[in-house]
């Protein structure tokens, strides 16, 4: 889902295909453990794992981050 959305832009510059893969896990790893991800979680995972200077973070639209919060949130 991660790849697919590509926040960052990373893939479509040749980023490897694994470049998702620790922020997914740390997704998965809060879904397992029951927490809800919220678009608030989401956005501090991808701080953790970006930075607060986040292009996806800053560059999109506060809906956007909040329809792949929720697309991550259905996979519970």
């Amino acid at each position: 889902m991660l790849n697919r959305a590509d926040p960052e832009g990373l893939l479509s510059i040749g980023a490897p295909a694994d470049e998702y893969e620790s922020e997914a896990d740390d997704l998965a790893r809060r879904l397992r453990d029951g927490r809800v991800v919220s678009p608030g979680l989401f956005r501090e995972v991808w701080e953790l794992w970006f930075g607060p200077d986040s292009s996806y973070l800053w560059d999109t639209a506060h809906s956007r981050v909040d329809e792949l919060a929720a697309e991550v949130e259905a996979l519970r």
